[in-house]
């Protein structure tokens, strides 16, 4: 079994393969000898989760070529299409947040509908705590709501196991992120590449679809470099080529622009622009306000509360 060492870093940079894989399953699955090997390995001590999660890397990381057998099934698409609005790839209906703290109940985010389109870029505005994440965390499959119901592809996930919903997630949704959330020892092409492997598709196709996407976000002459040879507009380039390469229907941005200069906002945004018009939905969350005239729509959310708002964007930027 072959052993890729992750920095302390790392450990919290991969935490976005929770939405990539049926973690809390494979994890049991986890041979008692790698426990070994991680436990003796010298690391700054972790958080349980951020421990489980680098277990859970390891694992994967060993084993991801022989897992091309193991995706679970989901709704067939017709079976999906034939229950949604044409064009509506994600849905909540009445979706709320709320967490519970002893006496102390907190609502992130109080019911909403909403529906996220294909072909448009779809912007989810708000400060800090507002409660924005914790919707793009609902559409996303990570949180299930506290009450009403999340659709993607017509199907209610409340409906699924958490098998079927790690496959939904890992087929469906892809997701990018503030800080990038790349792997520090792998390439830029080994980093597109891995939500490939995850889903078991071979070596050669999967460096094939990688190197196409890599090409579609103008990266190519990057693919060989590690991310600590990369500016911040690159990287996120390539966070941006990794969520692309499953074909996902639904791509989730996470205050992608949060760490980048202004060049570097405008050529992502120009990216995601692009994405949503060759017929992908798109959703970003962000506090950035320099981000407007790019979306097609616009939701507010402020003490936990979903608005829609009125769109001002240059007609440079539609289909």
């Amino acid at each position: 079994m072959r052993i890729i060492t992750l920095h302390h870093a790392d450990c919290y940079n991969v935490l976005y393969l929770i939405c990539l894989d049926d973690w809390q399953h494979q994890i049991a699955a986890v041979p008692h000898h790698t426990h070994n090997i991680a436990h003796n390995t010298s690391f700054v001590p972790l958080a349980d989760v951020a421990l489980i999660v680098y277990l859970h890397i390891i694992y994967t990381l060993a084993v991801c070529c022989n897992t091309s057998s193991h995706t679970a099934s989901l709704p067939s698409i017709e079976s999906m299409n034939d229950s949604i609005h044409r064009g509506v790839i994600a849905r909540a209906e009445g979706a709320s947040k709320v967490y519970t703290a002893g006496d102390t109940t907190i609502t992130a985010l109080h019911p909403t509908h909403l529906d996220v389109r294909t072909g448009e870029l779809l912007l989810i505005l708000g400060p800090s705590g507002s409660g924005k994440t914790t919707l793009l965390s609902l559409l996303g499959c990570v949180i299930y709501p506290s009450s009403g119901k999340i659709l993607i592809n017509g199907t209610d996930t409340s409906t699924l196991n958490a098998k079927q919903m790690a496959a939904l997630r890992l087929h469906t949704i892809g997701f990018v992120f503030q800080n990038f959330n790349l792997i520090a020892p792998l390439t830029a092409e080994q980093n597109v590449m891995l939500p490939l492997r995850l889903q078991g598709v071979h070596d050669k196709e999967a460096r094939e679809r990688a190197h196409n996407v890599l090409l579609r976000v103008g990266m190519i002459h990057r693919a060989k470099s590690l991310p600590r040879m990369l500016s911040g507009g690159e990287q996120q380039r390539i966070a941006i080529a990794r969520a692309l390469v499953t074909e996902p229907k639904l791509m989730l941005c996470d205050e992608p622009t949060a760490s980048l200069d202004a060049a570097s906002v405008a050529i992502v945004m120009e990216e995601l622009r692009g994405i949503a018009n060759s017929g992908r939905a798109i959703a970003v969350v962000t506090h950035d306000m320099r981000l407007r005239p790019y979306a097609d729509r616009i939701i507010e959310v402020e003490n936990g509360i979903a608005r829609e708002s009125d769109v001002q964007c240059s007609s440079s930027h539609h289909h």
